[in-house]
């Protein structure tokens, strides 16, 4: 009870910042306000239109207007509210930043990212106008452009940790493993040798084909108390590096410590991949990728089960769903494996 509670104030604090970003006079339509905190956006709406009635050239209450819109997914009304605000007031950097929220809500990225731009035109010092518009980018799968603003974001942000640890994974998507290796160092130090660090640097070093180091990582990942999950990875490696040995002594410990369910199908599916097993390995991913169905991981070592069973095409349409869902994953540097020679 005591934590519904909490998660309540915690909603109305969140709405009441976001109502009150930027605005020039929080007295304005106190009624109107207060039902927007309520999350009673109809009344909220109304209330709005009322004042405006009184106030018809004050962009501000266009603004509140236009959000109270927002919220209940009127998206048309919300945009004409916010340009009118900007029609008013065209200096307001936050206007810009709601038009190019509402642009984000109805699946036009391009759009919502001209609005960020614009937005960091009036305001260039603003690092949250970086870090928004960087997520965009994120989810574009523009993730140079997100590395690089996130990098401004930085320049003019107090806290910086969280801003690094977001580029450090736009540089490893975007396939500067050096510049995430270096990043994720750094962090490193300052956070100590905590699990998930080394996790991270293991699977930047795995891309890069630096195997060792990935072991290594790997390695010290497992003694700081990481998951089980950390023994897969790193007996994934081990049998990448035709150790199948120690391959085999991962999967052993990985399966006496994970739990039950989907956590022992990644050592069955492994494990049948190190035995040869390429019919059982292909079953055992198949229930993987049905219930991760976003991991490329998975996709790729289902390919290689295809490919050592023979099977050619269903191994490179595996393979390029694993490219699809994680572009530096290792499908070329792997003894020279790449669409030339899978027949090999």
């Amino acid at each position: 009870m005591l934590s519904c509670c909490k998660e309540e104030k915690m909603k109305k604090l969140v709405c009441l910042i976001f109502l009150l970003s930027g605005c020039a006079s929080p007295e304005l339509c106190r009624e109107g306000r207060i039902y927007f905190m309520e999350g009673k956006w109809e009344d909220a709406y109304h209330a709005f239109s009322t004042c405006l009635e009184k106030y018809p050239e004050n962009a501000e209450l266009y603004r509140l207007r236009g959000l109270a819109s927002f919220r209940m997914e009127r998206y048309e009304d919300a945009v004409r509210d916010i340009e009118k605000a900007i029609e008013i007031n065209p200096d307001r950097s936050i206007y810009y930043v709601d038009l190019a929220k509402i642009y984000h809500a109805k699946g036009e990225r391009e759009v919502c990212l001209q609005y960020y731009t614009k937005a960091i035109e009036k305001e260039p010092q603003n690092h949250d106008f970086y870090e928004w518009r960087a997520m965009v980018y994120f989810e574009m799968g523009e993730y140079r452009k997100a590395a690089e603003d996130l990098t401004l974001a930085l320049r003019y942000s107090v806290v910086k940790m969280p801003l690094r640890c977001k580029r450090m994974r736009m540089y490893a998507l975007a396939g500067m493993l050096d510049e995430a290796i270096k990043e994720t160092r750094e962090l490193w130090e300052f956070f100590g040798e905590k699990a998930q660090l080394h996790g991270e640097l293991a699977f930047l070093y795995f891309w890069k084909g630096e195997c060792d180091s990935a072991v290594f990582h790997f390695t010290r990942a497992i003694e700081e108390g990481g998951s089980p999950d950390l023994y897969f990875w790193r007996g994934l490696v081990y049998y990448f590096m035709g150790e199948t040995e120690n391959a085999l002594g991962d999967v052993n410990q990985g399966r006496e410590k994970a739990g039950s369910g989907i956590q022992k199908t990644f050592f069955n599916a492994l494990y049948a991949l190190i035995k040869k097993d390429h019919v059982q390995a292909v079953k055992e991913f198949d229930y993987l990728i049905e219930n991760m169905p976003s991991v490329g991981d998975f996709y790729y070592l289902r390919g290689e089960a295809y490919r050592l069973m023979g099977k050619s095409e269903e191994a490179e349409k595996d393979w390029e769903k694993a490219h699809f869902f994680n572009n530096n994953y290792p499908l070329r540097w792997r003894k020279g494996l790449d669409k030339e020679n899978i027949k090999e």
